[in-house]
């Protein structure tokens, strides 16, 4: 009818050019209170708007752009739908999707989006202080927020971003305690005849992380050439086992088996046959020939076993760091152990167990000096 203002549908937007060159995208729409709401993104280029344009509609028809209304988990969702779920690695992703499930959400998840300010975030960093959260945990929450509400600030969603203010909880890192040379032995000794004590040999002489040798198959062990290639890992999410590859290119190498890790290989070989998993597809399957979860083998086998020998309980990657901290003690190059374990670059290595050699200087410089002492006097002088 004429001189009557039509509504428009749900989401309807449009796509202009601003006078600066940049192209505006916007969306409007009546909330469930009857409002007319208006949102829009600006792009530099035309494809991006368009992209932009489909952002808001999708967001409008779901109601999350009502930024009064909308709540950090919702806010949450959408980044990761639109952002922090894109092009990244699926262990990135699941990380994140972790950390919002369990941390996240259960604690601020409900919160309005308008409402969290500043002392919100330090209230809900303190919570996971108090709840007993550990360091790395409460530095992921923070990251995640961080970047969630920088995306909504670059959206328009939010005018500031309130977590930037807030001083990011600090990493410590887990202190290591590798196991004596004699330590060492009686682990070995204990379970020699084991169908975990190749495992445990893999650990303590070639460095490799639980993941990698619980992933590990057959396959990946040559007799003939001495070697074991590691270019997989395990991993137990939301209740199932799922085989990646290792986080970074470095991850990816072939490790030399000294000869004591080939007999255990040899001996294990035995008890997979006798315990008739010969053709399992994995190298360390548990007792229902699937792969062994890590919770499984520490909770079952290894802390009982420090416990038996009346060691001091710490996790199995302290074996990894006897392997990495023994090796250097010995005199192997930096940059070999690096490649040994994985690492990206040999810095990371010597960040990792510099001050576990401290110890280890004084002695190096006496024995240098040594070499050099009780030098008897010379009559020849130099000019």
């Amino acid at each position: 009818m004429p001189g009557k203002t039509s509504r428009r549908a749900k989401g309807e937007g449009s796509i202009h050019k601003m006078k600066n060159g940049k192209f505006r995208a916007m969306v409007s729409w009546v909330d469930d209170s009857g409002k007319r709401r208006r949102a829009s993104r600006v792009a530099t280029k035309q494809g991006d708007a368009v992209a932009h344009l489909k952002a808001l509609q999708e967001a409008a028809g779901s109601g999350s752009l009502t930024s009064n209304l909308l709540t950090i988990g919702a806010l949450l969702d959408r980044w990761m739908k639109l952002s922090g779920g894109v092009d990244k690695a699926e262990n990135t992703v699941d990380l994140r999707k972790i950390t919002i499930k369990n941390h996240i959400k259960p604690r601020i998840g409900s919160q309005r989006v308008t409402g969290f300010k500043r002392r919100s975030m330090e209230t809900f960093l303190e919570a996971l202080v108090d709840e007993d959260v550990g360091n790395r945990t409460r530095q992921l929450c923070y990251e995640i927020l961080t970047m969630a509400f920088n995306w909504a600030k670059d959206n328009d969603i939010v005018g500031k971003n309130p977590v930037k203010v807030v001083k990011k909880p600090q990493y410590e890192r887990e202190e290591i305690f590798p196991f004596s040379v004699d330590e060492t032995r009686r682990i070995l000794k204990e379970t020699v005849g084991h169908r975990f004590h190749l495992a445990l040999q893999l650990f303590f002489c070639c460095g490799l992380r639980q993941g990698e040798c619980l992933g590990l198959d057959p396959a990946d062990l040559s007799f003939g050439e001495k070697t074991l290639s590691i270019n997989k890992q395990l991993q137990y999410i939301r209740g199932e086992f799922i085989i990646r590859k290792p986080k970074t290119k470095s991850g990816v190498r072939i490790v030399d088996l000294p000869e004591n890790v080939i007999n255990a290989a040899v001996e294990h070989n035995r008890i997979r046959l006798k315990e008739g998993h010969a053709r399992a597809k994995m190298l360390f399957p548990n007792i229902h020939g699937d792969y062994t979860a890590k919770g499984t083998f520490n909770r079952r086998f290894w802390l009982p076993l420090l416990k038996r020998l009346n060691l001091e309980p710490r996790g199995v990657h302290h074996a990894r760091h006897t392997f990495a901290t023994t090796a250097l003690i010995a005199g192997v190059p930096v940059h070999v152990v690096s490649k040994i374990l994985g690492h990206s670059k040999p810095s990371v290595t010597w960040d990792l167990y510099s001050h576990v050699l401290k110890e280890h200087r004084s002695e190096a410089s006496q024995t240098v000096g040594n070499l050099f002492s009780n030098l008897q006097a010379s009559n020849r002088h130099i000019s």
